[in-house]
């Protein structure tokens, strides 16, 4: 479309930048970071709900984007000992005024690293207050523009100019940009880009409602269709009269744009909590060979004077130990990474201390120090398993440590880890949660005015997903395929014809990002020095008291935060019961200790080699 830059501004979120940073750079185009802060103004008389209105922050630097990360910080999460949020109240956060003043203003110069649009026409903050009926809050406008001015200082605060195309939205550009001169303040141009294209704004509306829980027309409705990315020469003509803010839309851009840069900085690795003095990669090295003393006793064992250690034929032999411990402590120095296995040790300490059984999985299983530290059982030298496929020299990104916890007590686990780190910051991941196509016939069908008992009937045995092979034999569309399923016989949408505007929303919708959602296993923490709050945005999940981040598995990746893995483990949980009645009175046993290592080196017939 020949733009040059483009920002991202979700509503009281940073959801999905460092992909969004990703595509950007593989198209050519500056990002620009920002968030669109939903502001609430105290009423007068101090009761109830007052004004709301959102301002539009954009982060002109590194620094700017911590400080943007701690504001959503400090509003979505509940300050100790207050009631965690309703699920109301977490679907429509706001943030006093006085405290985005407040983080506006501190750090030193006054909002040098954040830039503070004013909110698109007609909900924006200060749109809101100048387009009142209210004669005392159309004064309050001016008032609100000069605690901003003051907040973020001179050159940091423009007054959105925005033409949404709905009736009257000319006069109401021309009563916000009267308040903006009565202030002396600049102007800047700006698209409130909802969808990508025009057809796209029934979706739109829809989803709008379905995140709501409301029909249609959703909450701050407008009966548009142009809030979609619009070219820079409909732009141009849509502010021919008004070349000023254009040139402010560009100057803004080239100071905001690429202004912030999350990928390629290397790993950030979470602080091992170790006693003063005490340095992660010596704690890590005398405990990796601790736990080789503790597993391979044959190896270590002590001869008469003069004598070399270790039984003769022993394996591995204490020279093989050493040399691959060595190696392995050499690798995951030079990458910095002795502070995450330390902290996955902890976790299975902590795990053992509740009685919870615990067992390391994946390509974690090949290291010898992961083995020595209790975080894996197989034995790399019995199973000939290179080191390699978990970590070496060229890897870039952090190796996963995958835990399987018993599943009754793993939030347990993971509570107690973060706790430990709390100083650090510590949250749970996110998860990007899309609508399967029963889900989506919910949404629709509360959008478009059923009732609660009506949508569960049009919804039951609706498939969540197509199979492949279903899509196949039923080429036409997806409610082909669904509607020929068994469990769909008599059901109420067979009736195509009278319920064809729902199946049409419920196909488009079929996939869409919904929500947010939460990986309870996922846990992050605060690393190279920063708390977890200044590297991402926290806010509080549906599980009391458990704070989540506002990026995925995937977003952690990219900007180099290691998501450290907490799984559930159900087998686990059983095997601990049933060995509780087993044993009951007799000497009690544990699976995961058994025989680690055969105390002898592999045969052929190990290999199967002479096997028929």
């Amino acid at each position: 479309m020949g733009y040059q830059a483009m920002a991202l501004t979700d509503r009281n979120g940073l959801y999905d930048i460092p992909r969004f940073l990703k595509a950007c750079g593989e198209h050519g185009l500056a990002p620009i970071v920002g968030a669109e802060v939903t502001v609430e103004l105290g009423r007068q008389d101090g009761g109830g709900p007052g004004l709301r209105g959102h301002v539009v922050l954009l982060a002109a630097s590194d620094f700017g984007y911590r400080r943007l990360c701690r504001l959503l910080s400090a509003f979505l999460l509940p300050p100790e000992g207050v009631p965690w949020p309703s699920a109301a109240e977490r679907r429509n956060p706001s943030c006093d005024l006085e405290k985005l003043l407040e983080h506006a203003a501190d750090e030193g110069s006054p909002g040098v690293d954040l830039v503070c649009l004013t909110g698109a026409i007609p909900f924006g903050l200060v749109p809101s207050l100048a387009l009142s009926k209210d004669t005392g809050l159309r004064g309050k406008a001016v008032e609100v523009l000069s605690l901003l001015r003051d907040a973020f200082g001179d050159g940091n605060l423009f007054v959105e100019l925005s033409d949404d195309g709905a009736e009257g939205s000319r006069r109401r550009m021309r009563e916000v940009e009267y308040a903006a001169r009565r202030s002396g303040l600049p102007t800047v141009a700006t698209s409130e880009v909802t969808y990508l294209l025009p057809r796209d704004h029934r979706l739109s509306e829809v989803l709008a409602a379905g995140r709501a829980l409301s029909p249609l027309p959703p909450p701050l409705y407008r009966p548009t269709d142009q809030l979609h990315l619009r070219p820079p020469e409909e732009m141009a003509r849509l502010f021919a009269d008004r070349p000023e803010a254009l040139t402010n839309a560009a100057a803004l851009a080239e100071r905001c744009g690429g202004a912030v840069d999350l990928l390629g900085r290397g790993v950030l690795v979470p602080s091992a909590n170790l006693p003063e003095g005490a340095t992660e990669d010596g704690a890590l090295s005398r405990l990796a060979l601790a736990g080789a003393r503790r597993l391979y006793p044959e190896a270590f064992h002590r001869k008469a004077h003069g004598e070399p250690e270790g039984k003769p034929g022993a394996f591995p032999s204490k020279g093989e130990l050493r040399s691959r411990l060595k190696k392995e402590l050499r690798v995951i120095a030079a990458h910095r990474f002795s502070g995450y296995f330390l902290v996955a040790r902890e976790a299975v300490q902590i795990a053992r201390s509740l009685g919870a059984p615990v067992t390391g999985r994946g390509s974690a299983a090949n290291s010898l120090v992961a083995r020595c530290l209790g975080l894996t059982t197989p034995c790399p030298f019995a199973h000939r398993l290179l080191f390699e496929r978990f970590l070496h020299e060229g890897r870039k990104d952090p190796p996963d440590i995958d835990l399987d916890f018993c599943s009754e007590r793993r939030d347990r686990v993971r509570d107690e880890l973060m706790r430990r780190h709390r100083e650090a910051g510590a949250a749970v991941a996110a998860t990007a949660n899309t609508l399967s196509l029963r889900g989506a016939v919910r949404v629709a069908a509360r959008a478009l005015g059923y009732s609660p008992t009506e949508t569960d009937a049009l919804a039951r045995n609706v498939p969540r997903r197509i199979r492949d092979r279903d899509r196949l034999l039923n080429k036409d569309s997806d409610w082909d395929a669904a509607l020929s399923s068994p469990a769909m016989r008599g059901h109420p949408l067979q009736d195509r014809r009278g319920h064809a505007l729902l199946l049409e929303l419920a196909q488009e919708l079929d996939g869409k990002l919904h929500q947010p959602g939460t990986h309870l296993g996922g846990l992050v923490l605060g690393a190279g020095g920063l708390h977890l709050s200044e590297i991402v945005p926290l806010e509080p999940s549906g599980k009391e008291g458990l704070i989540r981040c506002q990026y995925d598995k995937n977003d952690l990746e990219l900007v180099g935060l290691p998501c450290e893995y907490h799984e559930r483990m159900v087998a686990g949980g059983a095997l601990r019961i049933g060995l509780t009645h087993i044993c009951r009175g007799q000497r009690a046993f544990n699976l995961t200790r058994r025989p680690l290592s055969s105390g002898r080196r592999p045969q052929p017939s190990d290999r199967g080699a002479g096997v028929a």
